[in-house]
């Protein structure tokens, strides 16, 4: 071959995917482009709570068995009931501690492995291995799934994508060659999937399409993995309903799911305008149209190679997108990172379009795939800066869905957190505009006004919170209030707000620190010094100086009851 000339694709085909090495370029490649985020912190939005405020509980060995007897928080009934992924923050925590590197680490770390089974995935369906590589290594740096890796509970679709993967593959192979080193590998990963995402109940619906598709003479083959379905669904339904009980489940309305789908396409083909809290409200839809047209032109100017694969690669991509359909929040929200499976059908199909597979052939095919590869590399290390910590994570959250109340409120508290108090009331006023019946909101503006000594201001708030809190059931609520009222010697409408506040909890201990601040100050003193007692009682370390000032002379302390 002459100097100059494009090497053949022989040389590239054995320099990139002869044995072991797809893997290895799969684990180079990604690794390059995420290991930055090792040296990122906490983005505060559940990591917070999953690790720092339960760190206690992961700190500890012996509550392995606990975290498949509760949800997430350690509490039942709870939420998610994901305990796999609960026993992946215990590992952490014993070797990395409240420090987030290591938390980081094994995010990628799962990212690779998911990569890795991706390709064996393709290579089980009977793609080139060029071709899986090829689609493999974008999977490995595409900028959409940044959040299932810089994000640290973004690893609940890339430790399902392992397990799921497991699962599929090896079920595929015991359809071809039944085996039972092959039925138990598809037994545990299979359960594995389930009790690390309640999405994996799609999986058996998954491997019934590929059946019907592939297979469906022989139904005898079925039989074993319809067992394993069955008694790991009905084991995972039944510990899930003794950890966490019922759940309520609200559904996006069409339109939200419309922009969704179309944001989703969108985003594959044109990963641009990632954002960390997505919302339907904010959703451009003219991407996902052009990914959609660009797909249908694929088909329908170069036609298929397999229709049959074609349709299960649809199949799983519809099929694992459906749960972004369901919410547990009040609002509808596209995360990206839910795009991790659904990701592997849209690729299945891809690789089906002969346009494509004909590009995979030509000499020019690596130089293709190199620049599409340093084009996606570079849009994942710009984005993905993002999640370095809390203030980037939310600011991009505001940035790029400027109509959500959720985003503008955190970033107000975490704003808050670091003693920004004016960029705090900024945004916390727009959440506040955005969602004004909400009475959390209305109440974290008025702590924002009142730390400014903003006191007729905080006082409005409070007062707006107190009628936005339908049920009155909110003791926190009165007590900022009083506090603002207080603060401008309004000690008669002050008192009646404690006394709202200490009827709906009178344990608690600041509410009767402050009425007794408040007794005093209106001159009834036995109230004052009763108020105190119970304040010491419940938990106030007892002054003497504060008796002496309320009595006017040398304080007994009062005995515990």
């Amino acid at each position: 071959m002459r100097p100059g000339r494009l090497k053949s694709p022989d040389f590239w085909s054995r320099l990139l995917t002869e044995g072991w090495r797809p893997c290895f370029w799969i684990i180079l490649l990604g690794a390059a482009v995420y290991f930055r985020t090792v040296f990122f912190g906490f983005a505060y939005f559940d990591d917070d709570h999953l690790i720092l405020e339960n760190f206690h509980h992961l700190a500890n060995l012996k509550n392995i068995f606990l975290a498949f007897k509760t949800d997430m928080a350690w509490q039942s009934p709870g939420t998610y009931y994901r305990p796999l992924v609960t026993l992946t923050f215990i590992s952490d925590a014993l070797w990395s501690g409240r420090n987030p590197w290591g938390y980081h680490l094994s995010n990628i770390i799962f990212h690779l492995a998911a990569s890795c089974l991706l390709f064996f995935l393709f290579r089980t369906l009977k793609h080139p291995r060029g071709l899986s590589l090829a689609f493999c290594l974008i999977f490995a740096v595409h900028p959409v799934l940044n959040h299932a890796v810089a994000f640290i509970p973004g690893r609940y679709d890339s430790v399902l994508a392992v397990f799921s993967l497991a699962a599929f593959i090896t079920f595929i192979r015991y359809l071809e060659r039944p085996s039972w080193p092959l039925l138990l590998g598809h037994l545990l990963s299979f359960t594995a999937a389930l009790f690390t995402k309640e999405t994996a109940v799609i999986l058996p619906a998954a491997g019934l399409l590929y059946f019907l598709l592939f297979h469906r003479r022989e139904f005898r083959k079925l039989l074993a993995p319809a067992l394993i379905w069955l008694t790991g669904l009905s084991l995972f339904l039944f510990l899930r309903w003794q950890a966490v009980g019922p759940i309520t489940v609200k559904y996006n309305t069409f339109a939200e799911n419309l922009a969704g789908l179309a944001s989703y396409l969108g985003k594959i083909l044109l990963p641009f305008d990632l954002s960390v809290m997505p919302i339907p409200e904010n959703t451009s839809l003219w991407p996902g149209m052009v990914a959609l047209t660009g797909l249908l032109g694929l088909l329908i100017l170069g036609g298929l190679n397999r229709k049959r694969y074609f349709m299960f690669g649809l199949g799983w991509f519809l099929l694992f997108l459906a749960p972004t359909a369901a919410r547990t929040l009040g609002f509808a929200y596209l995360l990206e990172q839910r795009l991790y499976l659904p990701m592997a059908g849209f690729f299945i199909m891809l690789m089906e379009s002969r346009i494509i597979f004909n590009i995979a052939k030509r000499k020019f095919a690596p130089l293709f795939l190199a620049f599409i590869l340093a084009l996606l590399s570079a849009v994942s290390i710009g984005h993905m800066i993002v999640y370095r910590n809390d203030i980037s994570f939310w600011g991009n959250a505001v940035k790029y869905s400027p109509d959500s109340f959720f985003a503008h409120n955190v970033l107000g508290q975490r704003y808050a957190a670091r003693d920004r108090w004016p960029e705090a009331e900024a945004e916390v006023a727009r959440a506040a505009d955005l969602d004004p019946g909400n009475a959390a909101i209305l109440h974290d503006l008025g702590l924002i006004l009142y730390q400014q000594n903003k006191f007729p201001q905080a006082q409005a708030a409070f007062q707006k919170a107190v009628a936005a809190d339908s049920l009155g059931a909110d003791a926190v609520i009165y007590l900022g209030l009083a506090k603002s009222l207080i603060k401008q010697d309004l000690f008669p409408p002050a008192r009646k707000t404690l006394q709202q506040a200490f009827a709906l909890d009178p344990d608690k201990t600041e509410a009767n620190e402050l009425l007794s601040f408040l007794f005093l100050n209106l001159g009834d003193r036995d109230s004052s010094l009763y108020y105190y007692h119970r304040a010491v009682r419940l938990g106030l370390p007892y002054n003497p100086e504060v008796v002496r000032l309320i009595t006017g002379k040398d304080p007994a302390k009062p005995e515990p009851q």
